[in-house]
């Protein structure tokens, strides 16, 4: 890779930062290594769901390629924005990290690290990650990540950089990245606008205005004459201002409030995300059964929430002993102001049989149908499962029973598994469930601001201009 390709601080740049930090000639020659091989990895190749993002960056004067556009995406405008970041360099390489087995041995190997950051007076790697992820990893038990005070760790990353005179931090994004995805992506476009001299003094009129009291960006237009959304931006990228970039979308002008310092920003930012995570509950935990009842267990509540009403209205003059008690429990629940059709949910979700009537072999057999031919995408159909089963019965000498367990067993299998297995990575999109709106990117609040290349079968590709 050139130069121009790696851009960045030129040298002597770069060893005035060495200088700062206290970097022997050692470790310089590790991070100047470093450095050298960053940006060499191909990203996005081991993730399924992720969008590559390529932009181009303004400190480094040169492309930047990053794996994430909802993770590291959002860390890479943050690096952007920061007037103490000098530059800094993607997927570096960093060799002979020792980890530590459970069995006490230690194991040597290499990784990527999302990025190393130069400032103006010290030297970091920074790996970026969601906290859903790091959360799962400790439940695993995994022995490198662990929460700390102030944030997280990786324990190898953090010695390796330790050894070398730099630091390592652990970038942790928002868990809904939309909108703080948005506001980065309108605020760096913003920061490659040229300020004409009445926008700078929109700019500075606004910026005493909130020195007295926070405003929305709605209250400084019919405040200031030429206040606009565009001059906010302005304000927002040459850090006049402060705003909840991380909880509310500027194009809502009315509540998107502009602050004088980043801490009143990061404290209203904060409290509007707890409101908003407060009114967003798992369904379970809103108190009502019937919004996690089977579908049968349903019906046949309804079923007897009329039977009941009948009885209570007087038009069913011989009740069952069953509606009787159900009118008894559908009086308590309605005086109690709770559901009078979760107080009638039946549970044939839960009856059948508990265990298997059906021998060991064949049990056995099951899962090794399951399990080599199945989610290995050796067979592509569950016709073919079958067959297969079939005649694995025959060569051990039993008959031909359990393929409607055999096919209860692949229909519980993972879709997008199997997919992947058997058709490669373009199957595995075509069946995979949509992301979740709250985890992925919403519209870019200006036009032309993201070329999406999306690689469709139709024609030789399309580029969607958002």
């Amino acid at each position: 890779m050139d130069k121009m390709e790696i851009g960045g601080p030129d040298e002597q740049t770069r060893r005035g930062i060495y200088a700062a930090a206290g970097l022997t000639h050692e470790n310089v020659r590790s991070v100047e290594k470093a450095i050298k091989g960053a940006g060499q990895k191909r990203v996005g190749t081991g993730a399924l769901t992720n969008v590559v993002t390529r932009f181009d960056s303004l400190k480094n004067s040169s492309p930047r390629t990053v794996e994430s556009h909802t993770c590291e995406l959002p860390c890479a405008y943050e690096l952007e924005l920061d007037p103490e970041v000098v530059g800094y360099y993607a997927q570096v390489p960093c060799i002979e990290i020792t980890r530590k087995r459970s069995d006490g041995r230690l194991h040597v190997s290499s990784a990527h690290i999302d990025f190393l950051v130069l400032r103006k007076s010290s030297v970091e790697l920074v790996e970026c990650k969601q906290e859903e992820w790091l959360r799962k990893k400790i439940g695993e038990e995994h022995p490198d990540w662990s929460e700390v005070e102030g944030g997280w760790t990786c324990k190898p990353y953090e010695e390796w950089a330790k050894a070398r005179g730099i630091a390592f931090k652990v970038w942790v994004g928002p868990k809904h990245p939309a909108i703080y995805l948005q506001n980065l992506t309108a605020i760096y476009d913003a920061k490659r606008l040229t300020c004409t001299d009445y926008e700078m003094r929109a700019c500075e009129a606004a910026a005493r205005l909130i020195e007295k009291r926070p405003q929305s960006i709605s209250e400084l237009q019919n405040t200031l004459a030429g206040f606009t959304s565009r001059v906010a931006l302005l304000m927002l990228a040459q850090a006049y201002a402060f705003g909840p970039c991380r909880s509310v979308s500027i194009g809502q002008q009315s509540k998107f409030y502009l602050f004088p310092t980043q801490c009143q920003a990061e404290v209203y930012a904060t409290a509007v995300a707890a409101e908003v995570s407060d009114r967003i509950k798992p369904l379970g935990e809103l108190g009502d059964e019937t919004l996690t009842a089977s579908k049968t267990d349903l019906e046949k509540a309804r079923l007897r929430l009329e039977r009941v009403d009948r009885y209570l209205n007087g038009l069913d003059l011989v009740p069952t002993k069953l509606v009787k008690r159900l009118a008894k429990v559908v009086r308590q629940a309605r005086s109690a102001g709770k559901s009078a059709l979760a107080a009638c949910l039946t549970k044939f979700h839960a009856s059948g049989n508990k265990t298997s009537r059906l021998s060991d072999q064949y049990v056995v057999l099951r899962v090794k149908i399951v399990e080599e031919y199945w989610n290995r995408g050796r067979v592509s159909c569950q016709r073919d499962a079958c067959h297969i089963y079939a005649t694995e019965c025959e060569r051990l000498g039993i008959p031909v029973a359990g393929l409607t367990a055999l096919k209860k067993a692949i229909r519980e299998q993972s879709p997008q598994r199997h997919a992947l297995a058997s058709g490669g990575v373009r199957a595995y999109q075509r069946v995979r469930m949509n992301t979740d709106p709250r985890y992925t990117s919403a519209p870019p609040l200006g036009y032309g601001e993201i070329a999406h290349i999306d690689s469709t079968p139709i024609g030789l590709g399309s580029r969607n201009f958002v």
